[in-house]
C-alpha cells in the first residue's frame, strides 16, 4: 500500500453538522463495523493480520484479534456480544465477555468466490455466517441434452 497505508483512518460523520472527523487512534485501520448496540466499532488493521475493538463509552481501543495470517470480513452478531470474522482458511467467532475464540467452520477445499475485494463473509439475521460459494460451469459433471 506504500505510503497510504500510514494515513488510512475511520472517519466518523455528524449528521447534524455534515463533517466528518477521524475516530481518535484509528490511525492505520480500515472497514470498521459499528455494533448494532452502538457500544463498539470494530477496526482491520492495514496489514490485515489484527483486529480491534473501540469502546465508544470510554473512546479507547483495545487489541481484539492478532494472527499471523489474513484476519477479515468481520460481522457483529445481531444482540452486539460476539464476532464472526475469517481467519484463514477458517470462519471463527470471538464472544467480547471473555475474549474466547472458537473455529465455527473451516473452509478448506471450498471452492470460495473470489471478487475484487477477495473472498466474503457475511452474517445471517440470526448471527450465522454466510460465505460466498464458487457454483460456475465447472461445477456440471454431467449434462443430457437432446439438440432440436
Amino acid at each position: 500500500m506504500g505510503n497510504h497505508a500510514s494515513k488510512s483512518n475511520i472517519q466518523v460523520l455528524d449528521l447534524a453538522t455534515g463533517k466528518s472527523v477521524p475516530l481518535p487512534g484509528s490511525e492505520g485501520l480500515f472497514s470498521p463495523r459499528w455494533s448494532p448496540d452502538g457500544r463498539y466499532i470494530i477496526g482491520v488493521a492495514q496489514d490485515s493480520l489484527s483486529l480491534r475493538l473501540f469502546d465508544v463509552a470510554t473512546q479507547s481501543w483495545s487489541d481484539l484479534v492478532r494472527e499471523s495470517t489474513f484476519v477479515g470480513w468481520p460481522s457483529w452478531s445481531p444482540d452486539s456480544r460476539t464476532i464472526t470474522y475469517e481467519q484463514s482458511p477458517d470462519i471463527r467467532r470471538i464472544t467480547l465477555a471473555d475474549r474466547r475464540i472458537e473455529t465455527i467452520a473451516s473452509m478448506v477445499d471450498q471452492p470460495r468466490a473470489v471478487g475484487v475485494t477477495g473472498q466474503w463473509l457475511g452474517a445471517a439475521p440470526d448471527g450465522s455466517p454466510v460465505v460466498l460459494l464458487e457454483a460456475g460451469t465447472h461445477e456440471i459433471y454431467a449434462l443430457d441434452w437432446d439438440a432440436p
